[in-house]
């Protein structure tokens, strides 16, 4: 097992006193550099930086940030939320470390796209309905990958098939074009 020991630490954000949210700093007690890759090949849409040895995730409302020694996870409830997360986050790096062998690594850099790329393939009907105040805030929504194209009633209009197909395609190649579902977003 690679992660054997750890130590929890759950403060409130410091920009924002009093927050119903919470973020958890963990101290891993193993070095877990050598998995950063494997991790970057599971992990739908995880955004890895080889040379910083260091690899950002968003999964199941909890962003995240993972170091050869420690993690940031963000969006937690509460101490208790924050322990069954990194709980969860855990077991899920021990079994990705022990089925090393069955995965091809990867160290490739891969980038979200912009808002404003994302903008720019929207209808910009601004209408509304797919429940964001603005095209440009459901834009934002889709970058952090909190929102699906789907969400956007124009899009599904036949004259605008080849926005939508050309958005999907650009959220595909972020999540390069894996579907799955981990411990951590169920």
């Amino acid at each position: 097992m690679l992660i054997e020991n750890y130590n929890i630490k759950v403060i409130s954000p410091p920009c924002d006193p009093g927050s119903e949210r919470w973020s958890a700093f963990v101290s891993l007690g193993a070095d877990i550099r050598e998995v950063l890759p494997y991790l970057n090949a599971v992990w739908v849409g995880a955004i890895y930086d080889h040379k910083a040895k260091a690899l950002t995730w968003h999964s199941g409302g909890h962003d995240l940030a993972i170091r050869p020694h420690e993690i940031a996870v963000g969006n937690v409830l509460d101490r208790d939320d924050a322990e069954r997360v990194v709980k969860d986050l855990i077991t899920e790096i021990n079994d990705i470390s022990a089925r090393c062998a069955e995965i091809v690594p990867r160290t490739d850099k891969r980038q979200r796209p912009t808002a404003m790329a994302l903008y720019r393939l929207l209808p910009k009907t601004n209408c509304k309905a797919c429940g964001y105040l603005s095209c440009f805030t459901f834009a934002l929504h889709l970058a952090a990958g909190s929102a699906e194209p789907r969400a956007c009633p124009p899009l599904q209009r036949p004259e605008c098939a080849g926005q939508y197909q050309e958005l999907t395609a650009t959220l595909l190649a972020t999540k390069d074009n894996r579907a799955g579902e981990t411990a951590l977003s169920r």
